[in-house]
């Protein structure tokens, strides 16, 4: 009995001893873990602002076990007493956020005089919550900060690509697992949104870490990071009443040879275009095939129902018109119809502008809805696409919808950016990839300079083109002017159609050396992009050696047989002189 009674007593120790010896372990990460996709709703966050699904949800966490020697995935992120000062002035390139938007926050230090600011906010539009990053530089000799940087992303869904071979079926089985599902697949191949359980402030970080983990099934897992579009604040006394741009880049020479062609399709991937301006409706580019077929059917095919114009994807419907007026004012500087006695002229006077909406009425644009845009008009038969947006979240989704673009043919024109930085050093997306059919445009201004608030980069921006009050057309009807690498880039889409127009047997690729081998030369613009210059389409077009005999046709008649025969300059011609530097009667 003793014997029992003292083997009952030192099992019952060794158990405790145990227990708190496993306890211990699991503070300390060396025992199994759980990872979890999502975490539960941090009492920060009122139910109130969550979706209804979650404030009906269960708070206990839906879990993946798995071993791994170190702590768990799952945080609980909680509003921290420490808050910092922010420095506001107008001309910063990030304005503090509206205090009443933020629901969550957190900062870490990062250095003496850096820090990390982590933010859940709520907006509006399609995916109201947003989780943002912003890098916090202290300012000299003072307690506040200054917002250096900042990236944004949707928060309670992440983008998927699937590995070759696995399907959507794979993709909802181990899905399920983690209590999460597909909101819905992207038009490009096994590409899907992933819906998350709460839009907590980590949600979409650690769904990017747990998901991405499952290397068998994803090729990759990212944030569904948020852009903007590329204009800044423009005063009315700078407004001058003069199209000076097109001025500037020799538009009205080009127009001697060529105003355009209606074969030639621009899609415009901004807030969308109004499609009844008197300066624009012309050059809208019409779906043949759903105008002429049966309403509520694909005719054509394209997984679109009554696209007759372009494509919403913003609000996934038949109607792009612009709810911003961005879009309306890049569209206009690329082809407002010429010679009508209306308003402006764009750089390109016939030409057929694809209406797809991405941005929405605050202008902001969805990786998930940009890359889809880009997909739609290289299946449709844009061979240029204008895009005036960015910010600084790289991904993979989209630079995979540019390089299927790239593959079909197209021409993918961007915008700089807006932030005054060097592209070299701190990449702007989608302008930065560095894929052969994506050329980056910085903005000038009247005097041929940088603009103060341009990008740039010696070996990441190519060219700079006019982008200082810029005259264009806008929604109701009306004129504005606006400034910013947005107004830039639409000149060179609108030369690019030109050039197109008047050669349509040149590839994409040889669209893009002729807009950059033919730029006037700037000494200010030499060590700030790649081609050392501005946009010139008088140049572009003139320049262009169909024959290749070694002399431009801007320089040769056709003459009584058809063939391209050589015309002397005109050396009392301004124009002619300047492309005749060494007095030989030949342009050089």
């Amino acid at each position: 009995m003793k014997k029992l009674l003292f083997f009952i007593i030192i099992s019952g120790a060794l158990l405790t001893a145990g227990i708190f010896g496993w306890r211990f372990l699991q503070r300390a990460g060396s025992g199994p873990i759980k990872k979890t996709v999502e975490t539960s709703v941090p009492q920060a966050v009122p139910a109130s602002v969550l979706p209804e699904a979650v404030q009906t949800a269960p708070a206990e966490v839906v879990s993946k076990p798995v071993t791994a020697p170190r702590v768990a995935v799952s945080k609980t992120a909680s509003r921290l007493p420490e808050t910092v000062q922010i420095a506001v002035a107008p001309s910063a390139r990030f304005q503090p956020l509206d205090e009443s938007t933020i629901l969550e926050q957190r900062i870490t230090p990062i250095s003496k005089d850096r820090k990390k600011r982590e933010l859940l906010v709520k907006t509006t539009g399609k995916y109201p919550f947003h989780r943002i990053e912003e890098t916090l530089v202290r300012n000299e000799g003072s307690d506040t900060y200054t917002i250096a940087g900042r990236i944004e992303m949707v928060a309670s869904h992440v983008l998927v690509k699937l590995q070759d071979g696995k399907t959507e079926s794979d993709l909802k089985s181990m899905l399920a697992e983690y209590g999460v599902s597909v909101l819905r697949a992207l038009s490009l191949p096994g590409h899907y949104i992933v819906a998350l359980k709460a839009p907590t402030l980590d949600a979409a970080p650690e769904a990017v870490s747990v998901l991405g983990a499952e290397r068998e099934l994803f090729a990759y897992v990212e944030p569904d990071y948020l852009s903007r579009i590329n204009t800044v604040p423009n005063d009315a006394r700078w407004l001058s009443g003069d199209l000076w741009g097109l001025v500037k880049i020799n538009a009205t020479s080009a127009w001697d040879m060529t105003t355009g062609s209606t074969n030639v399709i621009v899609a415009v991937i901004d807030t969308g275009i109004s499609l009844t301006h008197p300066d624009l409706s012309s050059n809208i580019w019409k779906n043949v095939a759903e105008l002429n077929g049966t309403a509520g059917v694909d005719d054509d095919g394209n997984g679109f129902v009554d696209d007759t114009t372009g494509w919403d994807f913003v609000n996934n419907d038949k109607n792009p018109d612009d709810d911003n007026s961005h879009g309306t004012h890049c569209a206009g500087t690329i082809g407002a119809v010429g010679n009508n006695s209306v308003g402006v002229v764009g750089v390109c006077w016939k030409v057929r502008l694809m209406a797809l909406k991405a941005g929405d009425s605050d202008g902001l644009l969805a990786i998930s809805d940009t890359a889809e845009a880009v997909r739609y008009a290289a299946d449709n038969g844009a061979k240029i696409i204008s895009a005036s947006y960015g910010g600084s979240g790289s991904s993979d989704t989209a630079r995979d919808a540019i390089s299927y673009a790239n593959g079909k043919g197209v021409l993918f024109i961007a915008a700089a950016g807006n932030n005054g930085l060097d592209n070299d050093s701190t990449p702007h997306y989608p302008s930065s990839y560095d894929l052969p059919n994506v050329v980056s445009v910085a903005a000038s201004d009247q005097s041929d300079l940088l603009a103060s608030f341009s990008n740039y980069g010696k070996t990441s921006v190519d060219l700079a083109a006019p982008g200082v009050s810029i005259y264009s057309t806008v929604p109701g009807d009306s004129y504005e002017a606006m400034q910013g690498t947005s107004m830039a880039t639409p000149h060179v889409a609108g030369a690019a159609a030109l050039l197109l127009s008047a050669k349509p047997g040149l590839t994409h690729l040889q669209l893009k050396q002729a807009l950059l081998n033919t730029v006037d030369p700037v000494s200010s613009l030499a060590a700030k992009t790649v081609s050392g210059g501005r946009l010139n389409v008088k140049k572009m077009i003139a320049l262009q050696d169909t024959d290749g005999d070694g002399m431009p046709d801007g320089w040769e008649v056709i003459d009584s047989f058809g063939r391209l025969r050589p015309v002397a300059l005109d050396p009392s011609d301004a124009s002619d002189a300047d492309d005749d530097n060494d007095g030989d009667g030949l342009s050089n």
